[in-house]
């Protein structure tokens, strides 16, 4: 095995480094992003960005205040004639421009179209997404005033904590205490001795205990609910008999039937009265359902 040759002369070794290109060119492009930018992921997008440019020592290219030196004399910039360490960086910003250029949604890409420096593609995602945000948040904000406990808890609070998480995501995060206070605020009036007991707890309840207080304290509510007055009326009303129904029932018991004219027939001879004679009823009278007896009413 030949030996390990070390080279201890400074000025060759400055000397080999500035003849060899930047040892950062193309690195970004090797690395990709979870997902392009659209409308909904900018803080997500741009995090994910940020580390992966910074990991390759090229966060300086996102600033414009870190371009190096162009020109070393008024000669040089005369005669077009640039600093090595300037097309040492123009080089990387190319790449790094194009890196993030690949990764912007097709509904982005014209908005920065022009663009020559990649912190100038850096800086118009930002002022574009800065109005975006604030409208955004201001939206969350007024969702979460309306949300109101009108079903089972589970249903309340996974509500509440789909636009909590959106709020994280556009870079306004709640606080404990504002959570807290936006669960407690979409309770009704069956919640008055659970909203006393918890806003009198000192310290206050952390998220996760809070929501496992209400689903608990909902199972209560529930059980001892009195019923609506809407179907007492509906229960009463239904085991009452009609009143027109009872009246009928007595009439019919108290009354005696009225004869039917065509009902009377001759008197035969002998006084005796025939078959469907005068004084006797059809056979059309009602029959006790009871005694059996014709037009009896037991």
């Amino acid at each position: 095995m030949e030996p390990e040759i070390i080279n201890n002369n400074p000025s060759s070794a400055a000397a080999a480094t500035q003849a060899s290109p930047s040892a950062s060119i193309l690195k970004p492009l090797s690395v990709s992003l979870p997902e392009k930018l659209n409308d909904d992921n900018f803080l997500t997008w741009r995090h994910s960005a940020i580390l992966t440019i910074s990991g390759q020592e090229l966060q300086d290219h996102l600033d414009q205040q870190k371009i190096p030196t162009r020109y070393a004399s008024a000669a040089d910039e005369k005669a077009q004639n640039e600093t090595k360490t300037y097309k040492e960086w123009r080089l990387d910003d190319y790449n790094v421009s194009s890196w993030l250029y690949s990764f912007l949604d097709p509904s982005f890409k014209h908005r920065v179209l022009g663009c020559i420096f990649a912190h100038d593609i850096w800086s118009r995602l930002h002022t574009h997404f800065a109005s975006q945000t604030k409208a955004r948040i201001r939206q969350l904000q007024l969702q979460l005033k309306w949300i109101k406990k009108t079903g089972p808890a589970s249903d309340y609070l996974l509500q509440i904590k789909k636009v909590v998480d959106a709020l994280v995501t556009v870079g306004a995060p709640l606080t404990d205490a504002e959570y807290t206070n936006i669960i407690l605020d979409g309770l009704n009036e069956d919640y008055q001795s659970f909203l006393t007991y918890v806003t009198a707890k000192d310290p206050p309840y952390s998220i996760p205990d809070l929501e496992a207080l209400l689903m608990a304290q909902e199972d209560i509510v529930e059980r001892f609910k009195k019923p609506e007055p809407s179907m007492i009326q509906v229960n009463f009303t239904q085991s009452q008999p009609s009143t027109q129904t009872n009246f009928d029932s007595a009439y019919a018991r108290n009354t005696p039937p009225t004869p039917n004219k065509g009902t009377y027939g001759r008197r035969g001879r002998g006084g005796r009265i025939n078959r469907g004679g005068r004084g006797s009823w059809n056979s059309n009278r009602p029959q006790c359902q009871i005694c059996g007896k014709l037009g009896a009413y037991c």
